[in-house]
């Protein structure tokens, strides 16, 4: 999406989502809409060329501690992950980094890339990471427990039972990240311009209310940017 003013910052419209509730597949909907960069495994890989260690390394990790590494790579599948940093036994390859480390360069990675263009994020507790950011958009998709655990069943081949316990594993974390890191309810709408049920609202209707609200950020983020250059003269 071209800005109208050189001055305009990059657009940043963040996704927090229920483990199941289709944010990853939104989220690639929006960008392809939008002609914006899809961010999320590329925060993790960034986050490692800042810390110096393989990205490999960092999914080494991920087997060890409890939960944000825990299970990383095989969560990236459904779209990234937004747990918590706090682990027991960790790798030895990074075993000297703090959980806070990790998750400074993390948000640290996420900022430098959303500053190079408009951009779409999944997860990453990114609607408190870029909660300064000039020109954002804040999303949050959510879904019966029963339905999530409906589709996690199909698409990696478990019970429903387990997919059950996958989603409750997963709401746990979630919520013990975010309320650890901002001190902010997860779920609670105030942290968010746009909530949407993906149980009751098909990805079609979704994508729409999505960009319709980014249309208008965006005009609003043009608007101020006119009228700081104005001034300026």
């Amino acid at each position: 999406m071209a800005r109208d003013h050189p001055s305009e910052p990059p657009l940043a419209i963040t996704i927090g989502r229920q483990i199941g509730s289709g944010g990853a597949e939104l989220g690639l909907r929006v960008a392809s809409r939008l002609g914006a960069s899809y961010l999320d495994q590329e925060i993790l890989q960034a986050a490692a060329k800042h810390l110096g260690v393989p990205h490999q390394n960092l999914a080494a990790r991920a087997e060890c501690v409890t939960r944000l590494w825990e299970r990383l790579l095989g969560v990236f599948a459904m779209g990234g992950p937004d747990e918590t940093y706090t682990g027991h036994e960790r790798s030895e390859v990074i075993a000297a980094i703090p959980d806070e480390r990790l998750f400074e360069a993390q948000s640290q990675a996420m900022r430098e890339l959303v500053r190079q263009g408009d951009s779409v994020v999944i997860g990453h507790a990114g609607f408190y990471v870029l909660r300064d950011h000039p020109c954002h958009v804040k999303v949050f998709l959510h879904a019966r427990a029963e339905l999530r655990a409906e589709r996690i069943s199909q698409q990696r081949g478990v019970s429903i039972p387990e997919a059950r316990a996958i989603v409750r594993k997963a709401d746990e974390d979630r919520r013990f990240f975010i309320q650890r890191i901002s001190g902010c309810d997860w779920t609670n709408v105030r942290n968010y311009d746009l909530c949407i049920d993906g149980g009751r609202v098909s990805m079609d209707v979704a994508e729409e209310m999505i960009v319709r609200v980014v249309e208008e950020r965006r005009s609003m983020c043009s608007n101020r940017a006119g009228l700081g250059s104005d001034t300026s003269k």
